[in-house]
């Protein structure tokens, strides 16, 4: 199930994420995005901490879609859980969250030397 659209509860600098929640039918489901991801999404270098919640509007649908990915993935993250959206979270292929270990294998593999047994 897709989750719907929640509230934005706010950028917490100290934590440099800005908080939002999204709805799975009744219940609200507490997510954050990390600046760093937003900043990337607008390729540009560190948008001040006041204008984070505009950013987030601007970004929103991108980065609800991308939570309610990681939700149906089951990604939650922390006591109580939730999800978090960061920077990797947006360099992978549409619907997968994050990297299957056969991905990482394959990579591993191309980097190791050919041997003739």
């Amino acid at each position: 199930m897709t989750l719907a659209r929640g509230n934005i509860r706010g950028y917490d600098d100290d934590r440099m994420v800005l908080l939002f929640s999204m709805m799975d039918d009744a219940r609200e489901v507490p997510c954050a995005v990390s600046a760093s991801a937003m900043d990337d999404l607008e390729h540009v270098p560190r948008t001040p901490a006041d204008q984070r919640e505009e950013q987030f509007t601007r970004l929103r649908d991108r980065i609800e879609a991308c939570a309610s990915r990681k939700f149906q993935a089951r990604e939650f993250e922390g006591t109580p859980p939730c999800i978090i959206v960061r920077s990797i979270d947006f360099r992978q292929p549409e619907g997968h969250a994050s990297p299957t270990i056969a991905k990482a294998r394959r990579e591993i593999a191309s980097r190791m030397p050919v041997t003739n047994g």
